[in-house]
């Protein structure tokens, strides 16, 4: 393999398993290689990545590079390379790694889907998250730039066509502060969220102008369902994929000295407040509103 034409090195489920630095340090050795260099994991064999016959027009290298950055857009994978995983790999912070697969038709590969993450804590993969937990991770570390919410119009039960709210993320952020209450720490997570209803099946009177604020604390609702649906995960996997021994080692280093070496058990047991506020800033309830 000539290096200097590495776009994205794919790692099997096995070898995530056993561990995956030596293999990266190899690979990081040589001084041709970028450190730009893409990383995924797949829950199959490595080779049946690369080796799929995909029909994208043109090199297979690429056209999983292209499918990762357009799913990234929609804040349900992650984008980590090379130098990213070794930034990292010294922290407290569990390392997330988009989820690769190929989507197969018929006996025929079409095309490659990227979703959800894969949790490497330490040098061993931990599990995966699906990609709505992803996108609970990417709320509370600031990453969510874009995507859709899917909900259920107030009152009904399940999500079908005839019930769907979708509101399309424009803009979030978010904060996280570290509160200390004798020898236990506990994290305040802040969310401010806005965006547009972008799709609504319920009745005229459920998408009522005046009912804006029902709706936003529909939006609300979802969002904190996703954070703490990846809170569970992470603390199951023993993996602070958000860094929040990181945060806490910002704002107290000395009692961080006396954490750190315990780390993975004693954040399962870690105290996270979360606060949502949401804003609806555009959609055809204002437009007729307005009227």
């Amino acid at each position: 393999m000539f290096w200097p034409h590495t776009k994205v090195l794919v790692i099997g489920e096995s070898m995530a398993q056993r561990g995956i630095k030596p293999a990266l340090e190899f690979f990081s050795r040589d001084a041709e290689e970028r450190r730009s260099v893409l990383l995924a994991i797949s829950q199959s064999r490595a080779e049946d990545i690369i080796n799929a016959k995909v029909k994208t027009g043109g090199m297979p290298a690429l056209s999983l590079v292209n499918t990762m950055k357009q799913y990234k857009s929609h804040s349900k994978t992650v984008e980590l390379n090379l130098n990213d995983y070794f930034r990292m790999y010294h922290s407290s912070t569990a390392i997330m790694f988009p989820t690769v697969s190929v989507v197969n038709e018929q006996g025929e590969d079409i095309g490659y889907h990227v979703a959800g993450s894969a949790i490497v804590n330490g040098e061993q993969l931990a599990g995966y998250l699906t990609p709505i937990q992803t996108r609970g991770v990417l709320w509370v570390i600031g990453k969510v730039k874009s995507g859709i919410i899917v909900a259920r119009c107030h009152g009904t039960e399940g999500r079908t066509p005839a019930n769907k709210l979708a509101f399309e993320i424009m803009k979030a952020d978010s904060k996280v502060k570290v509160e200390k209450s004798g020898e236990r720490f506990r994290i305040k997570v802040q969310i401010e969220e806005e965006g547009n209803l972008a799709e609504a099946s319920c009745s005229e009177e459920e998408i009522n102008p005046d009912r804006i604020a029902q709706l936003e604390a529909i939006q609300k609702a979802e969002i904190e369902k996703e954070i703490q649906s990846a809170i569970m995960q992470a603390k199951k996997f023993k993996a602070d994929v958000f860094g929040f021994g990181e945060a806490i080692h910002r704002a107290d280093p000395v009692s961080w000295r006396s954490l750190k070496e315990n780390w993975s058990e004693i954040f399962p047991k870690l105290g996270i407040e979360i606060q949502v506020e949401t804003k609806i800033v555009s959609s055809a309830l204002n437009q007729r509103k307005s009227k």
